[in-house]
């Protein structure tokens, strides 16, 4: 979460999906193997320095959705799966499921 947000306050809840994507940075291809946490937090911006990185990452801008607004087909998500995954929290009633394993997601994938 600080690498992301530069917040280092808040705990990660479960684990909600895993996933493999491939990229290239500073001209060197890489593929990720992430793992996706829920959390439970305020409203806020990043803190500290990760700004810099993330415009060098092409991240413009941050929005928050709450759980009744998805992020429309107009953001860019990764994974692109990521609006419809925590609803497995309300539809399951179980404040632990089972992550989602997505395996590898291509670039250019939309959900």
């Amino acid at each position: 979460m600080r690498e992301e947000t530069g917040w280092t306050d808040l705990e990660p809840g479960p684990l909600l999906c895993t996933w493999e994507r491939d990229f290239t940075r500073a001209g060197v291809p890489v593929r990720q193997h992430e793992h996706i946490h829920l959390a439970h937090g305020p409203r806020r911006g990043p803190t500290g320095d990760v700004s810099a990185a993330h415009a060098e990452d092409g991240i413009l801008h941050w929005h928050w959705w709450t759980r009744q607004e998805p992020a429309g087909p107009a953001d860019a998500l990764w994974p692109p799966q990521l609006p419809v995954l925590p609803a497995r929290l309300r539809e399951d009633r179980c404040p632990h499921p089972e992550p989602v394993h997505l395996g590898f997601v291509p670039n250019g994938t939309t959900g």
